[in-house]
This record gives structure tokens, C-alpha cells and sequence, in this order.
């Protein structure tokens, strides 16, 4: 067996040796352009000669570029003393060259312009509110341009699970060559947000119930405002100040008594949970009440007065 495969192989020498028994000459560039993966030689040098031999040295692979824009430098003589030689004798080329090669992938390029168009199509979505009234994307960090693959590809958009359209955020851009992911780009950019804030008009002293005379409602920016803030009236009105808040201040919910979700006298969601169902009819509160709290109210159908559980704004909970 041994001495088949030696047969072998040298049967398959000599005809390779009589199917590049020609000569050839190569020509190499000072520079070149190629598409994204292998670098042939003939990409990077002009090949003339024996037609069987040029063909093998055009697909001769020499290098690699994986990524759009890159710029790589081949050597003549490593090009010469490592591949050449396991197409043929070096004693059969003529090589024109020295130095290296310089060679740059293939690419084509997003300007800033057109990046903010494609983010905002994902991103948009994703953000309440309506766009250039309450909220509005800076793209001034994000890059000038970007290169990307030359011809067809796919590209994709992620955010961080962090992601809460507000203040300093980020999107990575993949970009998909050949069914993989050729590259990413970590893309920054900041969402500004505007809302209405409840805004003190006189100052209101710590234990004082806040009354109508005493605030307004104002459009402000709350792009890098940290606090909760109450943005209705009506969610301020009749709680009491837990500091001392001066004149002209935008007001903060955790300045006040946690809010009553449910209000003495108000029509209210009375939901009954039988077993595993729940029958939903009208009630009104005869307490105020917090979320979690638990007060009198009536069934505005039998009269009934019970006790419920306040479980959100407007809505009550009786378990039997």
C-alpha cells in the first residue's frame, strides 16, 4: 500500500510538473483594489505567459481582507519565497517587482446623514411621543461615515436591554456579508425629551396641602432630569409637601405624599374575584385610598358597602 501511494504521488508530480512546464511572467502593482475576502494574485499583479500556469497563478490565494476599507501590504518576497514556490519553480517565472503591494478592500460609505435616517426608522418606534414635540435624536457623536461592504448586504440595528429613550444611548449596527456578520458598529447619539411639569408659583411649606393658587403647568426639557416629576395638576392637587419647596421650581413627585389612586366620592371599577373569575361592575370610594390600601366603598348597583383592596388608579379589588 505504501509503495502504491508513492507511485501515486509521483505520477501526480511529473504531471503537474508537464502541465506548468511553460513560463511566466508576473507583473506586480504598487497598489490594489479588491473585493472583501481572498486576495488573489491575480488581483495584485499582471500575469502573462503559458496559459495553463497563468490561469494557476491568477487563483493563487495570498492574502486575506475580511472587512470594507482595510488596508493590508504584501511583500514581493514573502509572495515570491512561499507561495510561488508550490505552484512551480521559481527558475520558471519572471518576476517585475519589488517591495510590497498595497492593498485595500473594496468599499462604499454612509455619510452621518443617512445613518440618522436608518436609526431613527428603528429607533422611532420605540420612543412614546411624537417626534420634534416631545422627543428629538442629537446624532452630533456619531462617526462622519462609515465604510461598508461593496454590493449587496444586510444590516441590522440593536439597542441594550438598558434602553429607555431618554438622554445618552446607543445602537449597534451589524453589518451581514454572505449570511455572517462582517462587522459592527457601536453607534452613540442622545434622544432629548420634553413634558409637561407641575411648576411652583409661590412657595409651599413643608405640611402645606398643595392648592390650585400655588402651581401651573409648564413645557420643559427632561432629557437629563433624574427625578420623577409630576407632569398633571391634578396629581398634585390636595397632597402635602413633605419639604419645603420654594417659588419657581419644578415639582418632583417624591416632594409630596405618596398620590391617593383612588379619591373620596369618585366612580370606581369594583372588581369581585370569585375562585378563578372575576365579575367587574361600578362602585364609588367612600375613602381615599393608596395603591395597595385598603378602604371603604359601595356597589352602586345593590348598595352594598365592603371593604377593597385599592390595585390602581380608579380600580378597587374585593377577594371572596
Amino acid at each position: 500500500m505504501v509503495i502504491r501511494m508513492r507511485k501515486l504521488a509521483f505520477i501526480v508530480f511529473m504531471m503537474s510538473s508537464l502541465l506548468w512546464a511553460g513560463r511566466a511572467s508576473i507583473a506586480f502593482h504598487s497598489t490594489s483594489e479588491v473585493a472583501i475576502g481572498r486576495i488573489h494574485l491575480g488581483d495584485i499583479a499582471n500575469i502573462e505567459g503559458d496559459s495553463n500556469l497563468v490561469q494557476a497563478l491568477k487563483t493563487l490565494e495570498v492574502g486575506r481582507l475580511e472587512l470594507p476599507g482595510r488596508e493590508t501590504h504584501l511583500t514581493v518576497n514573502a509572495i515570491r519565497n512561499f507561495y510561488l514556490r508550490s505552484i512551480c519553480s521559481l527558475d520558471s517565472l519572471d518576476v517585475i517587482g519589488s517591495g510590497s503591494v498595497t492593498v485595500r478592500s473594496r468599499s462604499n460609505k454612509i455619510d452621518r446623514d443617512s445613518l440618522t435616517t436608518l436609526l431613527l426608522a428603528f429607533i422611532g418606534p420605540k420612543i412614546n411621543g411624537v417626534k420634534g414635540v416631545d422627543w428629538d435624536i442629537n446624532t452630533d457623536k456619531l462617526p462622519k461615515e462609515i465604510q461598508v461592504p461593496e454590493g449587496v448586504f444586510t444590516f441590522t440595528f440593536e439597542v441594550p436591554a438598558r434602553f429607555n429613550g431618554r438622554g445618552d444611548e446607543s445602537a449597534t449596527l451589524k453589518i451581514d456579508l454572505d449570511g455572517k456578520t462582517n462587522m459592527r458598529y457601536t453607534l452613540p447619539f442622545m434622544i432629548r425629551r420634553w413634558g409637561n411639569v407641575v411648576h411652583t408659583v409661590t412657595a409651599i411649606q413643608r405640611g402645606q396641602v398643595v392648592q390650585t393658587s400655588m402651581i401651573k403647568l409648564d413645557r420643559v426639557e427632561l432629557t437629563h432630569q433624574p427625578r420623577p416629576m409630576v407632569s398633571r395638576l391634578d396629581d398634585a392637587l390636595g397632597r402635602t409637601a413633605l419639604r419645603t419647596i420654594a417659588r419657581d421650581q419644578d415639582l418632583s413627585d417624591t416632594w409630596l405624599e405618596r398620590p391617593y389612586a383612588v379619591r373620596e366620592g369618585d366612580q370606581i371599577r369594583l372588581n369581585v374575584v370569585l375562585g378563578s373569575a372575576q365579575v367587574s361592575t361600578m362602585g364609588v370610594a367612600k375613602q381615599n385610598g393608596y395603591e395597595g390600601q385598603r378602604i371603604l366603598v359601595e356597589n352602586l348597583e345593590t348598595h352594598k358597602r365592603m371593604q377593597a383592596e385599592v390595585s390602581a388608579h380608579g380600580e378597587v379589588r374585593v377577594v371572596n
